[in-house]
């Protein structure tokens, strides 16, 4: 769920790992590039911030590092990766251990090995950064689990 009813400028953005993703965050990435969307190569680049947050320990303690170790002061979308088998695994939303003003919208999702799984709660946090960036579904497939 978003933090904030706004979206952000611009279609420019910037990847920062947070933690080891086994390159799954690569899926998302090609999501919004089909989109429109444009990876830049520096944060200075960009107009909005894409970073993944894979859990390693504590959902708490891996956000409040990836929040310390944030580039710049661009505003924000978190993607919280959780490492999981199971599609039909539940997660509380991350979004109340966020405490960054520039994060202006959080976003769960589920993965297992090199890839995002193909649920019901990736489906949702695809659904959210469309909307967030002001992409109308109907224009484009609107579930993340949608082939590549």
């Amino acid at each position: 769920m978003a933090e904030a009813e706004t979206t952000v400028p611009g279609r420019n953005f910037y990847v920062h790992l947070a933690g080891k993703t086994n390159d799954a965050h690569h899926d998302f990435v090609k999501k919004l590039k089909d989109v429109g969307q444009t990876e830049v190569q520096s944060p200075e680049e960009s107009d909005y911030l894409l970073v993944f947050c894979p859990i390693a320990s504590r959902v708490g303690t891996d956000i409040s590092e990836a929040m310390d170790n944030m580039p710049g002061d661009k505003p924000a979308i978190l993607v919280v990766m959780h490492h999981t088998f199971s599609p039909d695994h539940v997660v509380a939303p991350s979004m109340g251990q966020v405490n960054n003003p520039n994060v202006l919208l959080t976003v769960d999702c589920l993965f297992y090995e090199r890839n995002l799984l193909k649920c019901n709660r990736n489906d949702i946090a695809w659904h959210e950064v469309q909307k967030f960036l002001g992409i109308n579904p109907s224009q484009v497939m609107t579930r993340f689990t949608d082939p590549i």
